[in-house]
C-alpha cells in the first residue's frame, strides 16, 4: 500500500503535467531564462582556483626595512614570536632566517650572513577549534608595532600555500620592450595605473632592484675633429673603471698566493669625475699628444639601470605586480585592471601580457570545459549505442543543462565562486543526472510499443517512474549532505563538489519530470497511436 502523502504528490503531478503539455513554451522559455540568469549571477562573483581551506599551520613572513642588520632582524623576529605566542589558540611558534638559520623565542640565531627577513611557522591547537582566519587577523594586529616594514600572514594548509606559490598571488603584468629606458618608463606608467584600482593595496613596479648609471653620449663630429672614435673613447673610460687585476701567483712555503693589483682611485669615480676626465688624442696638424675634456665631446648625465634583465622569446620584459586587498577576487580585479590599462597610451614598441594567478585559473577552467564537453559527447554516444537511436538520447541530454542550472544556483546560495573543484562537480553531475531521463524516456517508449498513444504514454510514464526517480535523487543528495556542510579539517576543498551535485540534483530532478516529457512530445512527430517494436529502439532490462 502506497503512502498517502506520496499518493497526493502523484495526483498533483499528473494534474500538472497534463496542463504543462498544453503550455510547452512557458516551461522551456522559463528553463532557458533561469539557466542564463544562474550563470550570470554566479559568474559575477568571479573565479577561483581552489576554495580557501582551514588548516592547522600559519606562516608569517617578516620583512625588515632596507639596510637592517641580521641582529635587528633577530630581535624583531623574537619580539614577533613573543607576541604570537600570547594569542589564544596558538600551540607552537618557530622561526627561520632567510638564509635558513633557525631561531627560538630566546633569540638563539645562528649564521653570519646578512638577513633582512625571516619566516615564522605557527602551529594551531587542533582541539580548540580555532579559526585560522581569526588567528591570522590577530597576528597582523599584534605585530604592527614590532618595527618590521611588512608582516605577511599566509593562513591555510601547506598544500594551499604551495598552490599560491605555483599560481602566483595577485595581478601580474609582463611588459615587453627592447629599449631599456622605454621599458622602465612603461613599467612606471603601468604601476601608476594599477594604484588607481581600488581593490589593489600594494603595487611593485619592479624598479627597486636598480643601480644608478652614468650615461655618456659621444658627439661623433666633435670626436672626429680630435681624431677620436667612439671605440677609442670607450676604451679609455673603461680603463679608468677597471677593477682589481690578478697579476701573478707567488709560491711561499708550499702555498700559492694570488697577487691582485687594486686601484683605490676607482672608488672615487662619480659623475663629476667623469665630466672632468680628459681624453687623450693625437693632434693631426702637429702629430703631438694632447687631451680634451670628455664633456667637450660628449653629453654626460646620470640614469638608472636594471640590475637584472629578464628575457622571454628573446624579448626584454619587466613584471609589474599588484597585491589584492583581503576578500577581493582575482578574476574580477584583473578585469578592472584591463579596463584601467586600456585607457592609457603606452610608448611605442611596448607590449603587455597578463600572467600570474588569473591566467592560470583561466587556463585550468578552459581545460576543464574541454573535459566537460568530451564527457557529454561520450555520454551521448553510450546512450546511442544502448538505445540504437539518435533521437531518444538527444532528448535525454537536455537534462544536463537543467542540472547545470541547479548547480550554479547551489553555488550562488552557498556563497561560493566557480572553482576548479566545482567544475569537477559539474563533470560528475553530467553523468549522474541523465539516469532520470533514461528511466523516463525508456518507459514512454515501452508504453507506446504496447499500444498506448503518445500523450497518454508520457503521462503514465511520469506517474509510474515518479517514485524511483525521486528515490534515486534523494539517496544521492542525502549521501552528499555531510560533504556539503564541510565538517572537519580540510573539508572545504571538496565542499563545492557536493554543493554543485546537490543543487543540480534537486533542480534537475524536478524539472526533468516536466521538461523531458515536453521535449519528447515535441520531437516525436509521428502521427500514429501505435509504434511497432522494430521501429523504436529501446534499452533492454
Amino acid at each position: 500500500m502506497e503512502i498517502k502523502f506520496f499518493e497526493n504528490i502523484k495526483e498533483k503531478y499528473v494534474t500538472f503535467i497534463t496542463k504543462v503539455l498544453d503550455k510547452k513554451a512557458y516551461v522551456l522559455i522559463g528553463s532557458v531564462v533561469l539557466l542564463i540568469l544562474s550563470f550570470g549571477i554566479t559568474v559575477s562573483r568571479g573565479f577561483i582556483f581552489m576554495p580557501e581551506m582551514e588548516g592547522t599551520e600559519i606562516s608569517v613572513n617578516i620583512n625588515m626595512p632596507k639596510g637592517s642588520t641580521t641582529e635587528e632582524t633577530m630581535q624583531t623576529t623574537d619580539a614577533a614570536i613573543a607576541k604570537v605566542k600570547g594569542i589564544k589558540g596558538v600551540k607552537t611558534v618557530a622561526a627561520m632566517l632567510d638564509n635558513g638559520s633557525m631561531t627560538t623565542a630566546m633569540g638563539s640565531m645562528g649564521g653570519s650572513s646578512k638577513a633582512t627577513s625571516s619566516v615564522m611557522y605557527v602551529i594551531l591547537d587542533e582541539k580548540g577549534h580555532y579559526s585560522s582566519k581569526d588567528i591570522s587577523d590577530k597576528i597582523i594586529k599584534n605585530t604592527k608595532d614590532i618595527g618590521a616594514e611588512e608582516v605577511v600572514v599566509n593562513s591555510g594548509s601547506s598544500m594551499m600555500s604551495g598552490m599560491d606559490t605555483l599560481l602566483g598571488n595577485g595581478v601580474e603584468l609582463e611588459i615587453y620592450c627592447d629599449d631599456n629606458d622605454t621599458l622602465q618608463k612603461a613599467a612606471r606608467l603601468v604601476s601608476n595605473e594599477l594604484k588607481k584600482v581600488k581593490a589593489i593595496e600594494k603595487v611593485d613596479d619592479g624598479l627597486d632592484d636598480t643601480t644608478t648609471q652614468i650615461n655618456v653620449v659621444v658627439n661623433k663630429k666633435k670626436a672626429i675633429k680630435c681624431n677620436l672614435t667612439v671605440a677609442q673613447i670607450y676604451q679609455q673610460i673603461a680603463g679608468e673603471l677597471r677593477g682589481d687585476v690578478e697579476s701573478t701567483t707567488l709560491g711561499m712555503d708550499g702555498e700559492n698566493y694570488q697577487v691582485t693589483i687594486s686601484d683605490a682611485k676607482k672608488d672615487k669615480i662619480d659623475l663629476n669625475y667623469i665630466k672632468r676626465y680628459n681624453v687623450a688624442y693625437t693632434d693631426k696638424s702637429t702629430n703631438k699628444s694632447s687631451t680634451v675634456p670628455l664633456n667637450k665631446i660628449a653629453k654626460i648625465g646620470s640614469g638608472v639601470s636594471l640590475n637584472n634583465i629578464s628575457r622571454q622569446s628573446q624579448k626584454k620584459y619587466m613584471t609589474v605586480t599588484g597585491k589584492l586587498k583581503e576578500g577581493e577576487n582575482i578574476t574580477l580585479v584583473t578585469d578592472d585592471v584591463k579596463k584601467q590599462i586600456s585607457k592609457v597610451k603606452l610608448p611605442k614598441g611596448v607590449d603587455i601580457e597578463y600572467a600570474g594567478e588569473n591566467e592560470n585559473i583561466m587556463d585550468s577552467m578552459f581545460d576543464l570545459l574541454k573535459m566537460l564537453a568530451l564527457s557529454v559527447i561520450i555520454i551521448y554516444l553510450i546512450m546511442v549505442a544502448q538505445f540504437q537511436s539518435l533521437l531518444s538520447p538527444f532528448i535525454i541530454m537536455f537534462t544536463i543543462p537543467l542540472a547545470f542550472t541547479g548547480g550554479l544556483i547551489g553555488l550562488f546560495v552557498a556563497g561560493k565562486e566557480i572553482s576548479v573543484i566545482s567544475m569537477i562537480g559539474f563533470i560528475m553531475l553530467s553523468g549522474i543526472i541523465v539516469n532520470n531521463g533514461i528511466v523516463l524516456v525508456d518507459y514512454i517508449n515501452r508504453l507506446r510499443i504496447d499500444g498506448m498513444d503518445k500523450r497518454s504514454a508520457i503521462i503514465k510514464a511520469g506517474e509510474t517512474r515518479l517514485r524511483p526517480i525521486l528515490m534515486t535523487a534523494l539517496t544521492t543528495i542525502l549521501g552528499l549532505v555531510m560533504m556539503a556542510i564541510g565538517v572537519g579539517t580540510g573539508a572545504e576543498i571538496v565542499q563545492p563538489i557536493a554543493i554543485v551535485c546537490i543543487g543540480g540534483l534537486i533542480y534537475a530532478t524536478v524539472m526533468t519530470l516536466f521538461v523531458v516529457p515536453i521535449l519528447y512530445d515535441i520531437f516525436n512527430k509521428k502521427d500514429m497511436n501505435v509504434i511497432k517494436a522494430e521501429d523504436l529502439e529501446i534499452i533492454e532490462d
